[in-house]
């Protein structure tokens, strides 16, 4: 029998994208929820393999009531205009006849792409469902944090002015994600955090005052910290993830 995910490698304007679907879905004619799945810092497409095949097959098993097909997109992480360039041209390289319609879009990042995904939220208003695994919100936080750490002032030239006013002016937690009106960018969202109690890399201390403020609305909003757990994407991580996805697509 043949391998139930399969892998496609594409050219999108230049960025190398691993396009992995099921084998199940290939006669199907349901309409399509695209995920993409970033790595993190250091990493490549293959460190995240795993993470969609799981994906994939959790929400491909017996028993499962998809209203939704998935598509699970992976490229290197370059930045969130990649990602909003791949939403407006990919439709075209994987369904070049119009074959099917890609409904509603997601993001899932492990590290620094889990930073990528928050930042994503801000961003790219098409994006409805994310996951954010060990990675924070608060670029200021964190890096007092580390700056701290490691006894170190945070200015210049350390933390250069150009690119202080730029975090101050559009990180996430810069956004208005407490307000219950149209200056959030959070609501409506569905979000699914990530994190590992023992972290030390990304500490959950840097991202604890965001995510328990962030205000979703209407949407979705939940939040799973693993004990004994530092800066890693386990396997229950992943568990949670799907049955995340699991949801979205059953909508």
């Amino acid at each position: 029998m043949s391998e139930p995910v399969i892998i496609n490698e594409i050219f999108v304007g230049g960025i190398l994208v691993e396009v992995h679907s099921h084998r199940d879905s290939a006669n199907s004619n349901l309409p399509v929820h695209a995920l993409f799945l970033l790595h993190g810092r250091t990493q490549s497409t293959n460190s995240v393999v795993h993470v969609a095949k799981s994906i994939l097959e959790i929400n491909y098993g017996p028993g499962t009531h998809r209203k939704r097909d998935l598509v699970i997109i992976a490229y290197a992480t370059g930045t969130v205009h990649d990602l909003t360039f791949l939403i407006d041209h990919i439709p075209a390289y994987i369904y070049p006849q119009v074959e099917r319609s890609i409904v509603e879009w997601g993001v899932a990042g492990i590290s620094l792409g889990g930073h990528s995904t928050w930042i994503a939220l801000t961003r790219e208003p098409r994006i409805q469902l994310a996951i954010p695994i060990i990675g924070c919100p608060d670029y200021t936080k964190l890096i007092s944090q580390r700056a701290q750490f490691h006894g170190i002032s945070l200015e210049a030239p350390h933390y250069p002015l150009h690119l202080k006013a730029y975090v101050e002016a559009y990180d996430p937690a810069s956004f208005a994600f407490r307000e219950k009106d149209v200056a959030n960018p959070f609501l409506g969202k569905r979000i699914l955090v990530l994190s590992g109690a023992e972290d030390k890399l990304v500490p959950w201390t840097a991202s604890q005052e965001f995510v328990e403020g962030l205000e979703v609305g209407g949407g979705v909003k939940k939040v799973v910290l693993e004990e004994n757990v530092g800066h890693d994407c386990t396997p229950a991580m992943i568990q949670e993830a799907a049955l995340f996805v699991r949801d979205w697509l059953a909508e």
